[in-house]
């Protein structure tokens, strides 16, 4: 407001800012969402909407940065390759240079060196004892040429110590067309193992397969393999071989089942009792115990009616 003696009158300056404002508040409220407009709802001016603005999204930067420090620090390599880890490394130092709060280059290597295996512990002692700090990209290209040199020192798969075992159990057969056999096959190839089962009855057939977890070459524990096993780089590491390799064939032989099973589709019939047929037979009186069913007419035959 200018005074001018007793007259007061509105600034121009203030009406024109005013309607600036005004312009500007608009379209600040206009740029918003429904849920951040329900905060600056009851702002008059755009610098009042400006300032609670900053209010939320500082508070806000603040706890996304404390998220992002603690995802940093709990980083692992683990499994991925060097180019997946840097890559997810990368990722959470951009996003706290967005929120405007740059990791300083000492804190990312130290973050950096932190996440990666014992495997690298060489790498990170070498770094930790330079003299001059080393830049990012430079730390990054040797990291890389340290996976390639432990992926062509890994050793390779000794197949000297394969087993093969094979073990066969046959059931005795029947005097009719419905036969079963059971057959088990066990193979130790590599630490692995396998079984083989088959059922055959009466034309109809059933097989299963189960594959069981693998055993490790070097400290012939189960559920994972050389490649995978923590003493594989163990120089010190030994176990105690208690047999050598050996290959093992088994097989057994039931006794012939006794009972005698009646066959339809067969025209003669042997039996050492006479009861087992259903029929009426002329009883032969001599000493041989031995009847045919079928009218042949011959000594110690008897004939079925």
């Amino acid at each position: 407001m200018s005074t001018t003696e007793s007259n007061q009158q509105p600034n121009p300056a203030f009406l024109q800012w005013h309607a600036q404002d005004q312009l500007i508040l608009s379209a600040l409220i206009s740029s918003l969402s429904e849920t951040i407009l329900a905060h600056v709802v009851k702002c008059s001016i755009s610098f009042e909407v400006w300032t609670t603005l900053e209010r939320m999204f500082t508070a806000h930067s603040r706890a996304r940065s404390m998220n992002i420090h603690y995802q940093l620090a709990t980083l692992k390599k683990g499994d991925s390759s060097i180019a997946d880890y840097f890559h997810k490394f990368t990722h959470l130092t951009d996003t706290l240079a967005a929120v405007d709060q740059p990791l300083p280059p000492h804190e990312a290597l130290s973050f950096l060196l932190a996440g990666l295996g014992s495997e690298y512990d060489s790498l990170v002692t070498s770094v930790k004892t330079q003299l001059h700090p080393m830049s990012l990209e430079d730390l990054y290209g040797h990291m890389l040429g340290h996976e390639l040199c432990l992926a062509q020192n890994q050793p390779t798969v000794d197949l000297s110590n394969v087993s093969a075992n094979f073990t066969n159990k046959g059931s005795s057969t029947r005097g009719g067309r419905g036969g079963r056999f059971t057959s088990n096959y066990n193979s130790n190839h590599g630490g692995g193992r396998s079984n083989f089962y088959s059922n055959r009855s009466r034309g109809r057939g059933r097989q299963n397969f189960s594959f069981n977890r693998p055993v490790c070459q070097v400290c012939q524990k189960v559920g994972h393999v050389a490649l995978q096993c923590y003493h594989r780089f163990d120089n010190s590491y030994t176990i105690e071989i208690t047999s050598p390799t050996q290959a093992l064939l088994a097989t057994s032989q039931q006794a012939p089942d006794p009972n005698w099973y009646l066959d339809t589709g067969v025209t003669h019939h042997v039996t050492h009792d006479l009861a087992n047929l259903n029929i009426r037979a002329n009883e032969y009186q001599g000493s041989d115990q031995i009847r045919v069913g079928s009218g042949y007419k011959a000594t110690s035959v008897a004939r079925a009616e």
